[in-house]
């Protein structure tokens, strides 16, 4: 067997085990690395993440738009104009962050795992987070040293102010709605329309993993307000390039987290993936860059 192939069959496995709740050899023991994964230690780890940036938002009032990132925003405009569509009230704010919730929750149903949640699961998903934020640290600084390139941070929520606090809440919901949309939500849906175009399982992992890393690295060049505009993604990335000779790094940076945090979602679940992501944020944003 190929090493893609191998690769392909490992990821297969990951998807069917941790995205639809059907694991491929029976329910596995309920050790540390098979409770991390499971939707409901994720959402028991990530309720102070979500709690405390919807709770932040409600008290900014009107300045609550501006602190959300683009994939909180384009959620929440999908779900009004859903609702719209339908004739149902708006439910307002909290309709996103109870969705999430019942997701996880009907996931968890579904894969028939166990519903254990231990003060240690949620420390040791909490050490991986940190861990593979600090190695995203790693790589972008190797980039940065093999192009001698000075744009290198991930910077997924510019925020006008200056104030900690605000700052710190945009990076929270960057790492909550964004590991939502792309890896969460678009992923296995990405492999449902390549498998009903007729590719074999392999691939249509293999392009799922990558096209939604694309997509992810390029939705950080669109404004939060353009998502369902016409918008001329090249143009955009021309224009950047011009104002900024750095930038093409800052898309491959993307592009490689991207991917990253795919194969953390199939490999570490959904919790850490978005652990991991957050940490990140809040290194680069408020430590490093302050």
């Amino acid at each position: 067997m190929s090493t893609l192939a191998r690769l392909s069959n490992s990821i297969h496995t990951a998807l069917r085990s941790h995205l639809w709740g059907r694991e491929a050899a029976g329910p596995p023991p309920m050790d540390y690395w098979h409770l991390s994964r499971t939707p409901f230690a994720s959402l028991l780890f990530l309720l102070p993440i979500l709690m405390l940036y919807e709770a932040g938002l409600y008290f900014a009032g009107q300045q609550a738009d501006q602190l959300r990132n683009g994939a909180d925003l384009w959620l929440r405009q999908f779900f009004d104009q859903m609702t719209s569509l339908l004739g149902l009230p708006n439910a307002g704010p909290f309709l996103l962050p109870a969705l999430l919730v019942v997701v996880l929750l009907v996931w968890q149903w579904r894969s028939r795992s166990s519903w254990q949640f231990k003060a240690d699961t949620g420390l040791g998903m909490a050490s991986e987070s940190l861990l593979f934020a600090f190695c995203l640290l790693l790589m972008a600084q190797s980039q940065r040293a093999f192009l001698e390139q000075d744009r290198w941070l991930l910077q997924t929520v510019p925020t006008p102010s200056t104030d900690l606090w605000p700052q710190a809440l945009s990076y929270l919901g960057a790492g909550l709605y964004e590991e939502v949309l792309f890896r969460l939500l678009l992923l296995p849906a990405l492999f449902a329309i390549f498998r009903l175009v007729r590719l074999s399982r392999h691939w249509a992992i293999i392009l799922a993993v990558i096209v939604s890393s694309a997509l992810f690295a390029i939705a950080h060049y669109i404004a939060p307000t353009d998502f369902f505009a016409t918008t001329n993604i090249w143009h955009l990335l021309q224009t950047r390039y011009t104002h900024s000779p750095g930038e093409p790094l800052g898309l491959l940076f993307r592009l490689a987290a991207g991917f990253v945090f795919a194969l953390l979602m199939l490999y570490r679940g959904i919790g850490i993936t978005i652990g991991a992501h957050t940490a990140y944020d809040l290194m680069v944003g408020i430590l490093i860059n302050s």
